[in-house]
């Protein structure tokens, strides 16, 4: 940037302009000096004021933040304040928390799954009105790692389909089989024989399982058959288990309960 009697040089100073840059997660105001060419009185830019407002930083604070629990509502007020710098609106920083997110999402979408053997756990979550097919990856070493995620049900085949499908793209390893636990939903188990085939193993998510049988009974009835279950479920042997939980589908039948 030029001193005030620099003589040396193409620019010159031609007064200033009020202008702001980044300063840690705020922006502060400053005077920004207006510079023009000697000869031809044009306008030069300023590289290093250009460079200080880069709002790649203040992104990346934004996506910090929010994760950690500070919303976009309040973040003006957590902000740090130093001496002469305004606070960023919510407005700004939903924009903010809106484009850094996306490009993490965009990268978690990608990245490569070639180098974790995985037994895959795919599970659909519901956020208000909407509803996230979550694949989640857990590792030999008993890991969990998030493979990806899609919005749409898991009674959607082709959606389902296309998900599994971009997972191998990926570099999802199946060759030697690979267990699938899943919540029940008709379309992705029909994408899980599709794409994985004879290398799939499906289990029906417990937890889903046992909330379907308690939906059908009384609020007094759930918490015994609940344990029963729960008891059932944490039997090691298989033969075992599957015997006491005949016993309560029987119990249940003579309550006249399932359908």
């Amino acid at each position: 940037m030029l001193t005030r009697h620099s003589r040396e040089g193409e620019g010159a100073r031609w007064g200033s302009n009020p202008g702001s840059v980044y300063l840690g997660d705020q922006k502060v105001r400053i005077k920004v000096p207006r510079v023009r060419r000697k000869k031809t009185g044009e306008e030069m830019p300023l590289y290093s004021y250009e460079r200080l407002q880069d709002p790649r930083l203040i992104e990346q604070m934004a996506l910090n933040r929010v994760m950690y629990g500070i919303s976009t509502g309040n973040y003006e007020k957590a902000a740090h304040s130093v001496p002469e710098t305004f606070g960023i609106k919510r407005g700004s920083i939903s924009k903010k928390w809106i484009r850094s997110s996306s490009k993490e999402l965009k990268k978690l979408q990608e990245r490569s799954l070639e180098e974790q053997d995985f037994t895959a756990v795919i599970d659909g979550k519901v956020f208000g009105e909407n509803e996230i097919i979550i694949g989640l990856g857990v590792t030999v070493k008993g890991e969990k790692i998030v493979l990806g995620m899609i919005e749409a049900s898991t009674e959607n085949y082709t959606v389902c389909r296309d998900f599994l499908n971009h997972l191998l793209s990926r570099g999802l390893k199946i060759r030697e089989g690979i267990l699938v636990v899943i919540d029940g939903g008709k379309g992705l188990r029909k994408a899980v024989n599709v794409v994985f085939g004879e290398k799939g193993y499906v289990q029906r998510c417990q937890f889903h399982k046992r909330q379907n049988v308690l939906g059908y009974l009384t609020k007094a009835q759930q918490e015994a058959i609940g344990r029963k279950i729960q008891t059932a479920y944490e039997i090691a042997d298989y033969e075992k288990a599957k015997k006491r939980l005949m016993a309560i589908r029987r119990e249940l039948q003579g309550k006249s309960l399932c359908r």
